[in-house]
């Protein structure tokens, strides 16, 4: 089953917290692995002959391309970008180009990994290029990956693409869903006011569970696209408390509209999904961080997704 928790230990955060305790020697540590990654990097920019200015949030910047009349960028707001990642030592992690569609994530300290480009994104507006130098303090770490080593400063070439509220998010998506409707004919539906579409495919004839019940379900999760994100084990249908904290908002609401027995199609927007849930640069790192238990979804940010749920059943 897939769940999100409170984001209270993304990597960069969590890899912080661990360094601030009342201990002043663990102090003077952080502070002398601040100064360390800060004296390589401007050593890097005087050898490579770079002028860039560093930010209060200890990233350092170059302006590549402006837009003064460009969205400026503001807490909250939804930011498409395209990027190059490498390491200081030149070590290319990923790149997209304007061929491809640009990666989103929610400008929130909380929904972005590393840490540090959620300060980067702040200074920019839509249609702007940025590079930035950000140390391991603000990225991974002492994580380890097998892309990258740890305590690695990262290069970043960063272009915003687009800028959204919540608000027209939202509105891409209902429009995104109504597409998805009408190219795979669904018309048995139910059009909730949360913004849940029901789709009945079989009636069940059992218990129609309540916000307290214990069920057991099959489910197919997928986006819009018909990719697949996860499945329960065919033989091992997963047990969910409707009561618990952690259930996908949608699925909730579709399964208290079931009866044991029943299947049903549950068409949702990212709202009642995984919202802003964490993007990961590079992507690449992602799958590795779910094996580690860093991350607890593959779900990108502000997917619709599709589940196809049975009822197994209700107590």
């Amino acid at each position: 089953m897939i769940t999100i928790r409170p984001i209270t230990y993304v990597i960069g955060m969590s890899l912080l917290i661990s360094f601030f305790t009342s201990c002043k020697e663990e102090e003077t540590q952080l502070e002398r692995w601040r100064r360390e990654e800060d004296e390589k990097i401007t050593k890097y920019l005087t050898d490579n002959n770079i002028s860039a200015t560093k930010d209060a949030s200890g990233i350092y910047y170059e302006v590549l391309g402006e837009n003064a009349q460009g969205r400026t960028v503001k807490t909250n707001d939804i930011i498409s970008v395209f990027y190059d990642i490498k390491t200081l030592e030149g070590k290319l992690l990923e790149k997209t180009t304007d061929s491809l569609a640009p990666v989103m994530f929610l400008h929130d300290y909380r929904s972005v990994i590393p840490l540090g480009l959620d300060y980067a994104v702040h200074l920019m507006k839509e249609g702007e290029k940025y590079r930035f130098y950000i140390p391991s303090s603000l990225a991974y770490g002492e994580y380890k990956s097998d892309d990258f080593d740890a305590n690695s400063i990262f290069i970043i070439e960063l272009q915003v693409a687009d800028v959204q509220t919540l608000e027209e998010r939202n509105s891409e998506e209902v429009k995104a869903l109504g597409e998805y409707l009408t190219s795979n004919a669904v018309t048995n539906k139910e059009e909730l006011s949360s913004g849940l579409i029901y789709n009945q495919k079989i009636q069940g004839t059992g218990i129609q569970p309540t916000s307290q019940s214990r069920v057991k379900i099959h489910y197919e999760c997928r986006y819009l696209d018909s990719t697949l994100v996860d499945k329960t084990n065919p033989s091992q249908p997963v047990i969910i408390d409707l009561n618990g904290g952690y259930i996908v908002k949608g699925l909730k609401e579709g399964i208290l509209k079931m009866k044991e027995g029943g299947k049903s199609t549950l068409i949702m927007p990212s709202k009642l999904a995984f919202g802003g849930s964490i993007q990961v640069f590079p992507a690449s790192v992602r799958e590795e961080l779910i094996q580690d238990q860093v991350l607890l979804t593959r779900v990108l940010p502000f997917s619709p997704l599709v589940y196809e749920v049975e009822l197994v059943d209700t107590n």
